[in-house]
């Protein structure tokens, strides 16, 4: 028999499931629009590219390895940014570059308490000398730099999300770093 009160029960019953999948569908949505898209433990997330896209010979990707700590970073320049190393000690370390022969390999060793956080700086994207021009490095205690005596006419600046930390690079390469976005990994 149907009563007034097992009709009311069911529809509170289906009332809280559909509660419940709207609030799933809304963690989602906020999760896959690109508002939150921070690294779960042990995975590396590439960020946007920015720089000359057009430009360079080839697309790279360099980071060091899910959960090693970058302990270096060494800015490889010239007139021109041409390459950025990650070190991670014992762990080895990548190397995300067009040509190591530049000369200036500028190391910089970070804190124990430190880590990369981003990029800021220069770049052309029309005729000669293209690329990233001139860089500073960002850790979550200050900016290092600048590496690369260009100055190019327009700029850009690539970050972590909050809770992340910067373990390598991809994008283009030729002679120089032409355009770069982070690859991030959960502190």
């Amino acid at each position: 028999m149907v009563t007034a009160v097992s009709v009311s029960r069911k529809i509170m019953k289906h009332k809280n499931l559909l509660k419940s999948i709207f609030w799933l569908f809304v963690g989602l949505a906020i999760f896959s629009n690109g508002t939150h898209n921070a690294a779960i433990a042990g995975e590396q997330i590439e960020k946007e590219v920015k720089g000359d896209v057009n430009g360079g010979d080839k697309y790279k990707k360099e980071a060091v390895p899910a959960g090693a700590k970058v302990k270096s970073v060494t800015v490889i320049h010239g007139g021109r940014v041409n390459g950025i190393e990650f070190g991670a000690g014992e762990k080895g370390s990548v190397s995300f570059s067009g040509r190591e022969s530049a000369p200036h390999h500028t190391p910089i060793t970070l804190a124990d308490d430190e880590y990369v956080v981003g990029f800021r700086g220069k770049y052309k994207d029309a005729g000669n000398d293209r690329g990233w021009q001139r860089i500073w490095v960002i850790t979550n205690k200050k900016e290092y730099g600048p590496f690369g005596e260009k100055d190019g006419p327009k700029t850009f600046e690539i970050r972590a999300d909050p809770g992340s930390q910067a373990v390598g690079l991809h994008g283009k390469t030729g002679a120089v770093v032409n355009s770069g976005g982070l690859i991030i990994e959960n502190r």
